[in-house]
C-alpha cells in the first residue's frame, strides 16, 4: 500500500504520526515530571507527591491541559516553521498558561490541588525535557519536512502512475499522504490508501497540510 508512513489511523481517520508522537511525548513528559518527586528519597531528599489525593487523575488532567495549550501555541502544526528561540518561547508560554490553569483549578478543587513543591518541580523538569525532545525530533525528521506533500484525487491508473513515480525517483522531493475517493476511508484501491471521500477534501487538507492537491493528477489528464 502506498501510504506515507507519517500517517496513523485513529477512530477511522488518519492523523500525522508526527503529531501523535509529539502529543504522546508531551503527555508522558508531564506525567513523568509529576511523579519524579516520588524518587527524590533515593537522592536523600524529601518525597514530593503530585497531589494530596487522586494523584493519577491529577497527572492526566495536567498532561491534557499542557497538550491543549501546546496545540493552541501552534506547535503541532507542521505547516508552520519556527526557529529554536520561537519554539522555546511558544513552548514556555504554553506551559505557563497550562500550569496557571492547573493552579486555578486546584484552588477550587482542593483534592486535586498540587503542592508548591510538586508544582515547581514538575514545571522545572517537564519544560526543558519537552523542548529537548522537540529539538531531537526536529533533527530526526528534518529530511521528511523538506519534501512536498501530495494528496491525490481519485485512485485510477493516473494516480497509480503518480504514486509509483513518487515512490521511485521522486521520493526525495515528494511525500504521498494518500488519496481521496468515493469509498470508505482506509479501503485500499489499486494499492492506494483512501483517506476520505472527495467531499472530505477540506477536512483532509486541514489535517494533512498537503503542498499539492491533485495538481499532478490533473496535469496527467490534460496531457492524455
Amino acid at each position: 500500500e502506498r501510504l506515507s508512513p507519517a500517517m496513523a489511523r485513529i477512530f477511522r481517520h488518519y492523523v500525522p504520526s508526527r503529531v501523535v508522537l509529539l502529543v504522546a511525548a508531551d503527555a508522558l513528559v508531564v506525567v513523568g515530571a509529576l511523579w519524579a518527586g516520588r524518587f527524590l528519597p533515593l537522592l536523600g531528599l524529601n518525597e514530593v507527591i503530585p497531589a494530596r489525593t487522586h494523584g493519577e487523575l491529577t497527572s492526566v488532567f495536567v498532561a491534557a491541559v499542557v497538550v491543549t495549550m501546546v496545540h493552541v501555541a501552534g506547535l503541532y502544526d507542521f505547516s508552520r516553521r519556527f526557529g529554536r528561540r520561537e519554539t522555546f518561547l511558544r513552548l514556555t508560554m504554553a506551559f505557563l498558561g497550562a500550569y496557571a490553569i492547573v493552579a486555578v483549578f486546584g484552588y477550587f478543587v482542593t483534592p486535586w490541588n498540587m503542592g508548591r513543591r510538586a508544582y515547581v518541580l514538575s514545571f522545572a523538569l517537564a519544560l526543558p525535557a519537552a523542548y529537548a525532545f522537540r529539538l531531537a525530533f526536529e533533527r530526526v525528521t528534518a529530511s521528511s519536512r523538506t519534501r512536498r506533500k501530495v494528496l491525490l484525487l481519485g485512485t485510477g491508473g493516473v494516480s497509480h502512475l503518480v504514486a509509483d513515480t513518487i515512490a521511485g525517483a521522486g521520493a526525495h522531493l515528494y511525500e504521498l499522504t494518500g488519496c481521496l475517493e468515493s469509498v470508505s476511508p482506509g479501503e485500499a484501491q489499486n494499492g492506494l490508501r483512501v483517506l476520505g471521500a472527495i467531499d472530505d477534501l477540506d477536512w483532509v487538507a486541514k489535517l494533512t497540510r498537503p503542498d499539492v492537491i491533485g495538481q499532478i493528477h490533473r496535469q496527467y489528464l490534460e496531457a492524455g
